[in-house]
Protein backbone atom coordinates (compact mmCIF):
# COMPACT_ATOMS: atom_id res chain seq x y z
CA UNK A 1 0.00 0.00 0.00
CA UNK A 2 1.22 3.04 -1.29
CA UNK A 3 1.92 5.66 1.62
CA UNK A 4 0.45 9.15 1.67
CA UNK A 5 2.87 12.27 0.38
CA UNK A 6 3.14 14.69 2.79
CA UNK A 7 3.59 18.69 2.35
CA UNK A 8 7.50 19.79 2.56
CA UNK A 9 7.75 21.86 5.71
CA UNK A 10 9.07 25.46 5.81
CA UNK A 11 12.49 23.94 7.29
CA UNK A 12 12.48 21.17 4.47
CA UNK A 13 12.00 24.04 1.34
CA UNK A 14 14.80 26.37 3.20
CA UNK A 15 16.82 23.09 2.54
CA UNK A 16 16.51 22.96 -0.46
CA UNK A 17 17.12 26.31 -1.31
CA UNK A 18 20.23 25.37 -0.34
CA UNK A 19 21.07 22.35 -3.34
CA UNK A 20 23.53 23.01 -5.59
CA UNK A 21 21.15 21.69 -8.22
CA UNK A 22 19.13 24.79 -9.84
CA UNK A 23 16.09 22.40 -10.81
CA UNK A 24 16.06 21.41 -6.24
CA UNK A 25 16.17 25.08 -5.64
CA UNK A 26 13.60 25.79 -8.52
CA UNK A 27 11.36 23.33 -7.38
CA UNK A 28 11.53 24.77 -3.87
CA UNK A 29 10.31 28.32 -4.57
CA UNK A 30 7.46 27.07 -6.94
CA UNK A 31 6.17 24.91 -3.90
CA UNK A 32 2.46 26.02 -3.75
CA UNK A 33 3.45 26.09 0.00
CA UNK A 34 6.29 27.74 0.38
CA UNK A 35 6.08 30.67 3.11
CA UNK A 36 7.26 34.23 2.77
CA UNK A 37 10.49 32.88 4.45
CA UNK A 38 11.02 30.57 1.57
CA UNK A 39 10.04 32.48 -1.13
CA UNK A 40 12.59 35.70 0.15
CA UNK A 41 15.10 33.50 0.14
CA UNK A 42 14.54 32.33 -2.94
CA UNK A 43 14.66 35.63 -4.28
CA UNK A 44 18.25 35.95 -3.14
CA UNK A 45 19.23 32.54 -5.76
CA UNK A 46 21.93 33.53 -8.30
CA UNK A 47 19.91 32.01 -11.04
CA UNK A 48 16.73 34.38 -12.63
CA UNK A 49 14.91 31.07 -13.23
CA UNK A 50 14.82 30.51 -9.14
CA UNK A 51 14.12 34.01 -8.22
CA UNK A 52 10.81 33.85 -11.45
CA UNK A 53 8.98 31.19 -10.06
CA UNK A 54 9.99 32.74 -6.84
CA UNK A 55 7.88 36.00 -7.87
CA UNK A 56 5.06 34.13 -9.55
CA UNK A 57 4.77 31.46 -6.31
CA UNK A 58 0.45 32.25 -5.78
CA UNK A 59 1.58 31.98 -2.16
CA UNK A 60 3.97 35.86 -2.63
CA UNK A 61 2.48 38.41 -0.53
CA UNK A 62 3.12 42.09 -0.65
CA UNK A 63 6.16 42.05 0.69
CA UNK A 64 8.43 39.17 -1.38
CA UNK A 65 6.43 40.86 -4.71
CA UNK A 66 7.93 44.51 -3.67
CA UNK A 67 11.32 43.18 -3.16
CA UNK A 68 10.43 40.87 -6.72
CA UNK A 69 9.76 44.26 -8.66
CA UNK A 70 13.31 45.54 -7.69
CA UNK A 71 14.91 42.46 -9.56
CA UNK A 72 17.57 43.25 -11.94
CA UNK A 73 16.06 40.74 -14.38
CA UNK A 74 12.89 41.76 -15.62
CA UNK A 75 11.47 38.09 -16.13
CA UNK A 76 11.47 38.92 -12.43
CA UNK A 77 9.22 41.58 -12.24
CA UNK A 78 6.94 40.97 -15.18
CA UNK A 79 6.29 38.04 -12.93
CA UNK A 80 5.27 40.67 -9.81
CA UNK A 81 3.44 42.68 -12.26
CA UNK A 82 1.23 40.31 -13.25
CA UNK A 83 0.44 38.60 -9.79
CA UNK A 84 -2.63 39.09 -8.32
CA UNK A 85 -1.22 39.86 -4.79
CA UNK A 86 0.60 42.78 -6.32
CA UNK A 87 -0.75 45.74 -4.76
CA UNK A 88 -1.68 49.39 -6.31
CA UNK A 89 1.72 50.51 -4.32
CA UNK A 90 3.77 47.88 -6.48
CA UNK A 91 1.69 48.46 -9.62
CA UNK A 92 3.00 52.58 -9.31
CA UNK A 93 6.27 51.30 -9.79
CA UNK A 94 5.56 48.19 -12.36
CA UNK A 95 4.11 51.07 -14.76
CA UNK A 96 7.17 53.17 -15.06
CA UNK A 97 9.73 49.97 -15.61
CA UNK A 98 12.01 50.39 -18.29
CA UNK A 99 10.70 47.03 -19.11
CA UNK A 100 7.54 47.43 -22.14
CA UNK A 101 6.46 44.49 -20.91
CA UNK A 102 6.16 44.30 -17.10
CA UNK A 103 4.65 48.03 -18.02
CA UNK A 104 1.89 46.03 -20.05
CA UNK A 105 1.36 43.54 -17.42
CA UNK A 106 0.80 46.48 -14.91
CA UNK A 107 -1.71 48.40 -16.58
CA UNK A 108 -3.54 44.56 -17.26
CA UNK A 109 -3.72 44.09 -13.45
CA UNK A 110 -6.83 43.64 -12.24
CA UNK A 111 -5.52 45.70 -9.16
CA UNK A 112 -4.68 48.67 -10.61
CA UNK A 113 -6.37 52.06 -9.48
CA UNK A 114 -7.27 55.00 -11.85
CA UNK A 115 -3.94 56.21 -11.17
CA UNK A 116 -1.95 53.27 -12.34
CA UNK A 117 -4.01 53.46 -15.48
CA UNK A 118 -3.40 57.00 -16.34
CA UNK A 119 -0.25 56.73 -15.38
CA UNK A 120 -0.35 53.86 -18.43
CA UNK A 121 -2.40 55.77 -20.77
CA UNK A 122 0.76 58.39 -21.14
CA UNK A 123 2.70 55.62 -22.20
CA UNK A 124 4.65 55.77 -25.20
CA UNK A 125 3.42 52.12 -25.95
CA UNK A 126 0.19 51.69 -27.92
CA UNK A 127 0.40 47.89 -26.16
CA UNK A 128 0.42 49.46 -23.01
CA UNK A 129 -2.54 51.81 -23.24
CA UNK A 130 -4.52 48.80 -25.03
CA UNK A 131 -4.35 47.13 -21.29
CA UNK A 132 -5.48 50.05 -19.44
CA UNK A 133 -7.87 50.91 -21.84
CA UNK A 134 -9.08 47.40 -21.33
CA UNK A 135 -8.70 46.84 -17.86
CA UNK A 136 -12.13 45.87 -15.88
CA UNK A 137 -10.74 48.09 -12.97
CA UNK A 138 -10.79 51.23 -15.38
CA UNK A 139 -13.62 54.44 -14.22
CA UNK A 140 -15.02 56.26 -16.31
CA UNK A 141 -12.34 58.93 -16.40
CA UNK A 142 -10.13 56.52 -17.53
CA UNK A 143 -12.52 55.43 -20.21
CA UNK A 144 -12.37 58.60 -21.35
CA UNK A 145 -9.32 59.66 -21.72
CA UNK A 146 -8.67 55.97 -23.59
CA UNK A 147 -11.34 57.07 -26.24
CA UNK A 148 -9.48 60.46 -26.59
CA UNK A 149 -6.46 58.29 -27.60
CA UNK A 150 -4.37 59.17 -30.84
CA UNK A 151 -4.17 55.03 -31.91
CA UNK A 152 -7.00 53.95 -33.01
CA UNK A 153 -6.46 49.77 -31.09
CA UNK A 154 -6.55 52.39 -28.08
CA UNK A 155 -9.88 53.79 -28.70
CA UNK A 156 -11.03 50.28 -30.08
CA UNK A 157 -10.55 48.35 -26.83
CA UNK A 158 -11.72 51.28 -24.70
CA UNK A 159 -15.31 50.80 -26.24
CA UNK A 160 -14.81 46.72 -25.81
CA UNK A 161 -14.39 48.00 -22.34
CA UNK A 162 -17.57 46.23 -20.33
CA UNK A 163 -17.54 49.31 -18.07
CA UNK A 164 -18.15 52.11 -21.30
CA UNK A 165 -21.27 51.73 -20.37
CA UNK A 166 -21.27 53.64 -17.23
CA UNK A 167 -20.23 56.64 -19.50
CA UNK A 168 -22.57 59.66 -19.29
CA UNK A 169 -22.15 60.37 -23.11
CA UNK A 170 -24.01 62.37 -25.31
CA UNK A 171 -26.15 60.30 -28.62
CA UNK A 172 -24.36 62.38 -30.78
CA UNK A 173 -21.12 61.02 -29.08
CA UNK A 174 -22.11 57.17 -29.41
CA UNK A 175 -23.02 57.64 -32.96
CA UNK A 176 -19.89 58.71 -33.52
CA UNK A 177 -18.07 55.95 -31.72
CA UNK A 178 -20.22 53.63 -34.05
CA UNK A 179 -19.37 55.46 -37.36
CA UNK A 180 -15.59 55.06 -35.99
CA UNK A 181 -16.22 51.57 -36.06
CA UNK A 182 -14.64 50.88 -32.73
CA UNK A 183 -17.52 48.81 -31.11
CA UNK A 184 -17.49 46.48 -34.18
CA UNK A 185 -17.75 42.71 -32.20
CA UNK A 186 -18.38 44.45 -29.24
CA UNK A 187 -22.58 46.00 -30.19
CA UNK A 188 -23.64 44.66 -26.61
CA UNK A 189 -21.59 47.76 -24.91
CA UNK A 190 -24.03 50.01 -27.00
CA UNK A 191 -26.79 51.36 -24.94
CA UNK A 192 -30.19 50.82 -26.12
CA UNK A 193 -31.17 54.71 -26.18
CA UNK A 194 -28.41 54.56 -28.92
CA UNK A 195 -29.53 51.29 -30.95
CA UNK A 196 -33.09 53.09 -30.79
CA UNK A 197 -31.64 56.44 -32.50
CA UNK A 198 -33.48 56.55 -36.03
CA UNK A 199 -29.58 57.04 -37.08
CA UNK A 200 -28.21 54.11 -35.21
CA UNK A 201 -28.59 51.53 -38.64
CA UNK A 202 -27.73 53.51 -41.60
CA UNK A 203 -24.58 54.45 -39.77
CA UNK A 204 -23.88 51.06 -38.25
CA UNK A 205 -24.01 49.93 -42.16
CA UNK A 206 -21.63 53.06 -43.48
CA UNK A 207 -18.88 52.23 -40.81
CA UNK A 208 -19.34 48.30 -41.89
CA UNK A 209 -19.04 49.29 -45.42
CA UNK A 210 -15.69 51.07 -44.76
CA UNK A 211 -14.05 48.61 -42.81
Amino acid sequence: MATKKTSKTEQELLEELRSEYVSVRLAAAHNPNATPEVLLTALKDKDGWVRSNAAYNRKATPEVLLIAMKDRDEDVRREAAAHPNTTPEILLIAVKDEDEIVRERAADNPNATPEVLLRALKDESRYVRNCAAWNSSATPEVLLIALEDKDKNVRIFAAGNSKIKSLNLSTDKWLELVAGGFFEGHTKNIPHHVKRDPRYKSIRLLSKLAQ
